[in-house]
Formats: C-alpha cells, sequence, structure tokens
C-alpha cells in the first residue's frame, strides 16, 4: 500500500474545493494569508490537462445528479 502525506492529501482537497468553492471562501478554508497561494489551487483545478482534475469533476457531477435524482424521488413520495 503507498503512503499518503497530509500534504498530499490537503493538496487534493484544496485542488478538488477550488472546482466548486469561491477563491476568497478557499483562501479562508485554507488558511492562506497570500492570494497567490490559494490561486495556485484554481488554476490546477482549471486546467483540463490535468488528469485527476476531469476525474474530480466526473466525481462531483455523478454526485450532483444523483443529489437531484434524490431529491426528485422525494417530492413524489411526499
Amino acid at each position: 500500500m503507498k503512503t499518503v502525506s497530509f500534504h498530499a492529501l490537503r493538496h487534493t482537497f484544496a485542488t478538488a474545493m477550488a472546482l466548486y468553492t469561491p477563491t476568497a471562501v478557499l483562501q479562508k478554508i485554507l488558511g492562506h494569508s497570500s492570494w497567490t497561494t490559494t490561486m495556485k489551487y484554481v488554476h490546477i483545478a482549471k486546467s483540463e490537462s490535468i488528469g485527476y482534475t476531469k476525474y474530480l469533476k466526473s466525481v462531483y457531477k455523478e454526485h450532483r445528479d444523483v443529489e437531484k435524482l434524490m431529491q426528485k424521488t422525494l417530492l413524489k413520495v411526499v
């Protein structure tokens, strides 16, 4: 099994959050004092050439689609 560092997990979390979180909010969550530090994550998240960014977007899309489906289903039940 491959060992993953805390920094690698934090980086992945920040990149995933940068996909759908306003930059100012992301900066506050991550505790960055510098805007340029936060923008590194935003730049990575916006890059379509990075494989895991595409994967993260597909996961979020699937999650949103499932959530919408559940809401429609619940409305029919109620």
